[in-house]
């Protein structure tokens, strides 16, 4: 194949036919207007299919967000191509997540697929963030209308009783969670350094191994009741004093509790002691807001020491019992 030019300034390209092999030759000029009409005309192609979209998500998840955050994406990624394969992104549509939700619900529960679709929202809001695609496929996808059921809220006394069927530690752990509303991540991941006595402030932070799900610094006071708690721990009966990098909350060899162990403790406990089967750990964070609205607390300031990143979050903890009702009808 070559360039070839004539006596009357034509120049042709010359090369051996893919069919017949007979040396064939068309003008430049030719060849410009069929390369336009190939390029102008053929359907447009993504190169980015789900998988490669998938790497790349999983990879932005992992830098800006939390572990459970960043595991989120990739769990709901993977459901999302074992349901349709390793379509292109720009491929999707909102029929694909309406058939998404349908074959989820087979699974696992609506609450469950209304968190998986809030995620797939996010991740394909990165995609039009990229411009990887014009506009989001699932933004006006609905979720399923979950029934409103009891708040699941325990009190002091329920502490103590769930406590009565765990080991120390454990109840240390359930404790603080009930005192604080930190979340089971937050809780355990605290260090020692984190804790401020003299101040009476405790830190959740950022580190290299974990991320806040805000991806923010949270401040909270420490209560009267916490203080106890917590130089029982820090200064056991023996007076060694733990290190600054130490978790406050450790297994026998120092290292992080796994929040599954914790969980399925408190799980065995909260039957032992006979409790419906909608409370589980994170009713305990649960706990902690909704008990300080009913104290009329501030919610702004509540939002703050939930770590909240929205006040409509701390909004939707907010449960009226028939008791609150009644004394507001007697003041009439």
């Amino acid at each position: 194949m070559f360039i070839q030019k004539s006596y009357k300034e034509n120049s042709y390209l010359v090369f051996n036919h893919p069919v017949s092999g007979k040396r064939t030759k068309i003008t430049t000029k030719k060849l410009e207007k069929i390369l336009f009409e190939y390029f102008t005309t053929r359907p447009e192609e993504s190169n980015l299919n789900l998988e490669r979209f998938k790497k790349e998500v999983v990879s932005y998840a992992k830098t800006n967000f939390s572990k459970n955050n960043a595991s989120l994406y990739l769990h709901s990624m993977e459901k999302l191509i074992q349901v349709f394969g390793n379509l292109s992104i720009d491929q999707i549509t909102a029929k694909h997540f309406e058939t998404y939700k349908e074959k989820r619900l087979e699974e696992v529960k609506p609450t469950s697929v209304n968190i998986e679709l809030r995620c797939l929202k996010a991740i394909f809001n990165l995609g039009v963030k990229w411009e990887y695609l014009g506009k989001n496929p699932a933004k006006d996808v609905k979720q399923f209308s979950i029934p409103q059921t009891e708040p699941s809220v325990l009190t002091s006394s329920d502490i103590s009783r769930i406590n009565s069927f765990l080991p120390p530690q454990i109840q240390d752990i359930v404790s603080f969670a009930f005192l604080t509303g930190c979340r089971i991540s937050e809780i355990l991941n605290l260090q020692i350094q984190d804790i401020d006595l003299k101040n009476l402030i405790l830190v959740i932070r950022n580190t290299k191994t974990f991320k806040t799900k805000s991806g923010k610094i949270r401040r909270i006071p420490i209560s009267g009741k916490l203080e106890e708690l917590l130089r029982r721990i820090i200064f056991p009966e023996n007076n060694i004093l733990s290190l600054p990098e130490s978790y406050l909350f450790s297994n026998r060899n120092g290292q992080i509790y796994d929040r599954n162990f914790i969980s399925r403790h408190f799980k065995k406990a909260l039957r032992a002691g006979g409790y419906d089967e909608k409370f589980h750990f994170h009713s305990l964070r649960h706990s902690f807001v909704t008990n300080l609205v009913k104290s009329g607390v501030n919610l702004n300031y509540i939002k703050l020491l939930a770590g909240h990143a929205d006040i409509k979050t701390t909004e939707g903890y907010i449960h009226l019992h028939l008791e609150d009702l009644r004394e507001a009808v007697n003041r009439l």
